[in-house]
């Protein structure tokens, strides 16, 4: 995605390779995704049939990638992170 500035085309992209997911999600463990899948075609699943950051990876993917939504609380990291820096440096200019 960031390779390709977030362009439609790779958003687009991004979802087909999402896509078939959708139907493993009604495999093995319902509604869960495999701890891993194999690398060659077929990809069959394998290891565990339930794996938290498996569903969490896909639903980043599809929330950030692919409908570009941005969670707040990244801007809001960012704005303590230079708001806290700037303070470190006042505090470094001007010592008590």
């Amino acid at each position: 995605m960031k390779v390709n500035q977030y362009s439609e085309a790779a958003r687009t992209q991004a979802a087909a390779w999402l896509e078939p997911l959708k139907k493993h999600l009604q495999d093995a463990g319902l509604g869960h995704i495999s701890e891993i899948f194999e690398g060659d075609a077929p990809h069959r699943p394998c290891g565990c049939i339930a794996q938290a950051w498996s569903v969490a990876e896909v639903l980043r993917a599809y929330v950030e990638d692919v409908k570009a939504i941005k969670p707040a609380a990244k801007e809001t990291e960012k704005q303590l992170i230079r708001q806290r820096s700037a303070s470190e440096i006042s505090a470094v200019a001007s010592p008590v």
